[in-house]
């Protein structure tokens, strides 16, 4: 999808796995800022900086429980689990 000014501001395909996704893209970059994607244990939700750098993630491990992940602009951060 484009916005009035023709840039890409929504894309909809499928992932590495052949999953359905969805990305929204920041107009001034180009860059992605928040992804939605199926994962093997459910879904994820991951948002990016203005960068392109991964900030949170919501998703389903692989046994189906919860994790959220939140790191700073260096990588440095950590992932909560709902064990």
């Amino acid at each position: 999808m484009y916005n009035d000014e023709g840039k890409n501001i929504l894309a909809i395909g499928a992932n590495d796995n052949g999953n359905g996704s969805i990305a929204t893209l920041n107009q001034t970059t180009g860059k992605t800022s928040v992804f939605l994607s199926d994962t093997p244990g459910g879904g994820t939700i991951q948002v990016f900086n203005k960068t392109g750098e991964i900030i949170i993630t919501l998703e389903a491990d692989d046994y189906g429980n919860g994790e959220v992940g939140a790191w700073n602009r260096k990588g440095k951060g950590r992932v909560w689990d709902s064990q």
